[in-house]
């Protein structure tokens, strides 16, 4: 090659080395512009940002935040959230002070609470005309009328506009149940004689004031309430109301022994009443003439009393013939049975008995005789009494179709040894064998093993749980807080 046709080979090299820095330096600057929009763009809408943070703050509209006051008052019934929300700005606080249902709830600590007449005043005035739910908490058991704790104008503006009371007494000391007695005229309840208009609810919550039936003869409460529904006399006798005055009531509860005469005052009175707790009579007369045709719920007890409340209601398919829901509380397992009657009781659904002492075959055979039975709690059961109980149903496979529609079975602070979950178990199986080959048998679909009580000495053993998830749809068992130290046991398989 000569020396001509090597240099014009070098600048053609060189020309092309030239084109491609060029097209190098093309696809650089693209990709340059190309970031600068993009950083173009970033600033503009950081810029646009910056501008709506730095514009003026737009409230919420009065009505809506007003709306927002009233519902959460409903999660917080109580004065505290009522105050914190009208301190957070002005207008916050235009519309906490304008929404007097915010201010409704009026709770009162007899005991605790100072300059309680200028509190009351405020709640008073801010809550405007809503209905009130107060809570009046240990009143003291003498009421002082010449000097009292709360002045009376306010005590009775206070009753005019409750809605929903409770109340609650408190003696400065300790005393015997004999002397714990105040004559009806020296306590608050003679405020209850003022009319009450709205008043819808009232609850006399456990205490330590007891009327004597001779200090209650003649007083009467409650005859200007017309719209009351729901009574909790507490301790106070059923003598004390006027069942003309109530016409609307639909829920009666009572820890008062009553006689049976009062019981027939609460039958005779309100016949249309819904729900009714008592516990044990002290004298059983003739009770042909107790009837409730429109009860659904009734929770009844002994408390040491020797007569049980169901004695004087059996049986169930003639005084409370639409009963659903039946708890019993230290009940006689004979007075049950008489009470459910050994013919079909299609009415009840639920079934709670708490503290049975025992069961008989004859009791297991009036289960037979609830057709419609869904739930089934039993609480406070010892673990001999269980396993008596499971024994039989195991034993006689055919026990197993006893309320055919059972689907809710709960047992609470019971005592399970190891022998007494196998028998759960065991009857549990043979319940699902049944459903799977009889229509009219249904296997149960939850089971609620809760012991909470430091007094269980038998944990029911957790390592089961996964058996019974296979023959339960849902499975509670709640045993964590038991404080329990197991002595060496020999496990049943």
């Amino acid at each position: 090659m000569t020396r001509p046709e090597e240099d014009a080979l070098v600048a053609l090299y060189e020309s092309r080395l030239a084109a491609t820095d060029v097209d190098g330096a093309m696809v650089r600057l693209a990709d340059a512009q190309q970031a600068k929009r993009h950083a173009q763009q970033a600033l503009d809408e950081l810029r646009r940002t910056l501008r709506v943070a730095r514009a003026p703050f737009s409230p919420l509209p009065g009505d809506l935040l007003n709306d927002i006051f009233v519902w959460g008052n409903k999660l917080d019934p109580s004065p505290r959230p009522a105050f914190a929300l009208a301190g957070v700005s002005r207008l916050w606080r235009e519309t906490a002070l304008g929404c007097g249902v915010l201010w409704s709830n009026i709770t009162l600590d007899l005991g605790k609470v100072t300059n309680i007449n200028s509190y009351l005043r405020l709640l008073l005035a801010r809550s405007g005309a809503s209905p009130l739910r107060v809570d009046l908490r240990r009143i003291p058991a003498t009421w002082n009328y010449k000097s009292p704790v709360i002045e009376e104008a306010l005590l009775l503006g206070l009753l005019r506009r409750s809605r929903e009371l409770t109340v609650s007494f408190i003696y400065p000391r300790t005393l015997d149940i004999d002397e714990n007695q105040t004559p009806f005229g020296d306590s608050l309840l003679p405020y209850l004689q003022t009319s009450m208009p709205l008043l819808e609810e009232f609850t006399c919550t456990e205490s330590h004031l007891y009327l004597p039936d001779s200090g209650a003869a003649g007083a009467r409460i409650f005859t200007l309430a017309p719209k009351l529904r729901k009574v909790d006399l507490g301790y106070f006798s059923v003598d004390l109301i006027v069942p003309g005055a109530l016409p609307h009531l639909a829920h009666f509860r009572s820890s008062h022994a009553h006689r049976a005469q009062g019981i027939q005052t609460v039958s005779k009175g309100w016949p249309k009443l819904e729900s009714l707790s008592i516990i044990g009579v002290r004298s059983v007369a003739a009770t042909q003439d107790i009837k409730f045709t429109h009860l659904q719920e009734l929770n009844c007890g002994r408390r040491g009393i020797p007569e049980d409340a169901l004695s004087m209601l059996s049986p169930a398919s003639e005084h409370t013939p639409n009963l659903r829901k039946l708890v019993v509380t230290e009940g006689s397992e004979t007075e049950l049975t008489r009470f459910l009657g050994s013919t079909s009781f299609a009415s009840l659904h639920t079934l709670w008995i708490d503290a049975p002492k025992e069961f008989t075959h004859e009791f297991i055979s009036v289960l037979a005789a609830l057709p419609n039975l869904t739930e089934w709690k039993i609480s406070d059961i010892n673990d001999a009494c269980f396993i008596r109980i499971w024994e039989i149903w195991v034993g006689v496979p055919e026990m197993a179709r006893f309320a055919s529609s059972l689907r809710t079975l709960i047992f609470a602070e019971c005592d399970f040894s190891q022998k007494a979950a196998q028998l759960l178990v065991a009857w549990l199986q043979i319940r699902v064998d049944w459903a799977r080959s009889e229509q009219d048998v249904g296997h149960i679909t939850e089971l609620q093993i809760v012991q909470t009580d430091k007094t269980i000495t038998s944990v029911f053993p957790s390592w089961l749980k996964p058996r019974l998830e296979e023959l339960v749809e849902t499975v509670v068992l709640d045993t964590d807080a038991v404080q329990f130290w197991p002595e060496e046991q020999e496990l049943s398989v």
